[in-house]
């Protein structure tokens, strides 16, 4: 009854003006008067109004904090509440008390005192974190297939894909956290969370842990622009779960540099188990050629200028450079392979021994190994494998085949892996010679204007009494 106390929130928000004219007050206060300034924002706050005020700075509750003041409520209140349920309501809470005073109050109503682990998730709508340390273990041991259903089944309790990306990015950095004993204590959870935490860092390379957060990272910022949004999410874990294959390691930039890999097992290597006569006479006990990937190095042919080969340090790839020329192409007009003039890397199939007979494609087989080659292609010839994919091979001949694109800008590209093009679905195809050839499509004619008084005079040509119609009864084209 003594005081009177004025507590002002958010203080920083007041105008210059307003600081003025309480800044009078402030200095000469009545005796019975505290004022109470709370912002979250103290460096807005003027200098000549900081220095007159004594400064208290609250920090943010943490987790244990929250949950330790929860079973103090919940033993004084006399409820029954488990320790993990405690931990869900402090997460959700964020660092609010008065949050989780009510979240608090909710359960215990709901589940008449009896505050469970499960009873809580359930009520708050939280995915349980074991999902997160079951995708876990499934991309460790790269089983893509169990990872996709487990999507599935986390879409089928009604949880959003983006609310499933989002958990499994903070699951991962939960992850990195914990595998290093001094970032330990940044991990805000309960000790047997922690446990589980510990062990299953021990178990993740860092570098898988690192491009797997990147990963969801990349997956959370293009979930909102997708249209097709839980393919954006299998994608994600697809290649999540190929991060551990031995033959690859994810690189230092925005994304791993492998390519995405099929899920099943290649067409290439049963397709030529089938489509060979050769493979299907040959004897058991003879040796069958392996299937051949078809972005690798291959050997010049004798019928083109041997180009110059330059292998890099990576054990299963190699740059060739072959130089070509540029040739102006006219409309409609076939484009012509690339002569001697630019440097470019090209992408060029292995040589493959001939089958004892000379073996033909047909149009299924080349529309799979055209695919097949635009999926092998690094991310640096992305652009070239999208244009593959929107364009379909046409079978000219058992060994040839056109396509068909729209400008010469993009046949001088087409040209520039002509070669390689040809010896990879070749040596998929388990044939020894295919050409392909580039055509440039004829530019659409432009649509003139026709206007009405056009119009009208085709009209009459067609049915001249329409004219002395208009002239009896004086009518006007509009």
């Amino acid at each position: 009854g003594k005081y009177k106390v004025f507590i002002i929130d958010e203080v920083h928000m007041l105008s210059a003006a307003a600081f003025n004219a309480f800044l009078k007050t402030l200095e000469e206060p009545p005796s019975y008067v505290i004022f109470i300034l709370a912002t979250t924002e103290k460096h807005k706050i003027l200098p000549t109004i900081l220095s007159r005020c004594q400064v208290y700075d609250f920090a943010r509750m943490t987790i244990q904090n929250t949950v330790d003041h929860l079973a103090y409520i919940a033993q004084k209140e006399g409820y029954t509440a488990e320790t993990a349920a405690l931990n869900l309501i402090a997460q959700k809470a964020d660092g609010g008390m008065r949050d989780a005073l009510s979240i608090l109050d909710q359960m215990a109503s709901y589940s008449n005192g009896q505050i469970t682990y499960e009873r809580t998730l359930e009520n708050l709508n939280i995915l349980d974190s074991e999902y997160y340390f079951r995708v876990t273990d499934m991309a460790l041991k790269n089983d893509i297939p169990a990872a996709v259903l487990l999507l599935d089944e986390v879409i089928g309790r009604g949880f959003d894909p983006g609310h499933f990306i989002a958990g499994l990015a903070s699951h991962m950095r939960n992850l990195l956290v914990a595998a290093d004993p001094k970032t330990l204590p940044l991990l805000e959870t309960s000790d047997e969370q922690r446990a589980r935490f510990q062990a299953q860092a021990k178990q993740c390379p860092v570098r898988f842990i690192y491009s797997a957060i990147r990963l969801c990272n990349e997956c959370d910022l293009n979930y909102r622009q997708s249209r097709n949004k839980r393919l954006q999410v299998e994608l994600c874990l697809i290649e999540m779960a190929q991060l551990t294959e031995g033959a690859d390691a994810p690189g230092s930039g925005r994304s791993p540099i492998t390519i995405l890999k099929p899920i099943f097992e290649r067409l290439a290597s049963g397709m030529g188990a089938q489509s060979s006569p050769q493979a299907a006479a040959a004897p058991q006990g003879a040796q069958q050629p392996a299937p051949v990937r078809p972005a690798t190095a291959a050997a010049p042919t004798a019928a083109q200028p041997s180009p110059t080969v330059q292998t890099s340090r990576a054990p299963s790839r190699s740059i060739n450079r072959v130089s070509i020329a540029r040739p102006s192409l006219a409309p409609g007009k076939t484009a012509a392979a690339p002569q001697a003039e630019e440097t470019v890397q090209a992408v060029v199939a292995p040589s493959v021994a001939p089958q004892d007979t000379q073996q033909e494609i047909d149009a299924e087989t080349l529309s799979t190994c055209w695919r097949q080659y635009a999926a092998s292609l690094p991310q640096e010839h992305k652009a070239l494998a999208t244009r593959m994919l929107g364009i379909a091979p046409r079978l000219l001949s058992g060994t040839s085949f056109a396509i068909e694109v729209p400008s010469d800008l993009v046949a001088q590209e087409f040209n520039k892996f002509k070669r390689s093009i040809e010896q990879s679905i070749a040596a998929q195809a388990r044939i020894s010679i295919l050409s392909m050839t580039v055509n440039v499509q004829a530019p659409l004619e432009a649509a003139t204007a026709i206007s009405k008084t056009d119009i009208y005079q085709q009209m009459i040509a067609d049915n001249p009494e329409l004219e002395l119609m208009r002239q009896a009864f004086d009518l006007v084209i509009v």
